[in-house]
């Protein structure tokens, strides 16, 4: 499942696709790394897809991430050291999206949470911390029941984590 946003939006992001409009990715102007995709059927498109991110001033995500063991993009993230900030449960009604697709698909797997991440502050740091093996523990994960105030918690874990890198201000780009 990947957020839509009108083009309007889209006009305010910096928005990247490969060659043939395959995979692709939009960064906001905070940071937030956002419809993130591939429809290429090539293994390890999507791993390519982090690390292109924060050198392009990713540095913050939320996923859906799935309780049924098998795979899940938190997991995914997590090999490139995005550490899991909070997580809450996936409510379908605040995504009309995943709703309507869900009616046509009956068997359709729901994610069981939202999570909130934050990238490694660099491509550097996304390569130091690549772990193949890495899985995030939801279960080690703080629990929200309010979406705004798990990302607010989340943004001010960045900005701290700014201010002692010597980081300042917003990023810029985005047209």
């Amino acid at each position: 499942m990947v957020d839509l946003h009108s083009k309007s939006e889209y006009k305010r992001m910096r928005c990247f696709l490969t060659p043939d409009g395959k995979t692709g990715v939009a960064i906001k102007r905070d940071g937030d790394v956002v419809s993130v995709f591939s429809t290429s059927g090539k293994r390890g498109a999507m791993a390519k897809i982090i690390p292109f991110a924060v050198a392009n001033g990713g540095r913050k995500l939320d996923c859906y991430a799935f309780s049924d063991g098998r795979s899940s993009l938190h997991n995914m993230y997590g090999r490139f050291g995005a550490k899991a900030h909070g997580k809450m449960t996936f409510d379908p009604q605040y995504n009309p999206v995943f709703q309507r697709t869900a009616q046509a698909n009956p068997g359709m797997r729901r994610p069981s949470h939202v999570v909130a991440m934050t990238l490694p502050g660099s491509l550097a740091g996304v390569m130091r911390a690549y772990n193949a093996d890495r899985k995030i523990d939801l279960g080690r994960v703080r629990s929200y029941n309010d979406y705004d105030k798990m990302m607010d918690d989340r943004n001010a874990h960045l900005a701290l984590r700014g201010k002692s890198s010597g980081v300042r201000g917003a990023l810029g780009g985005g047209k």
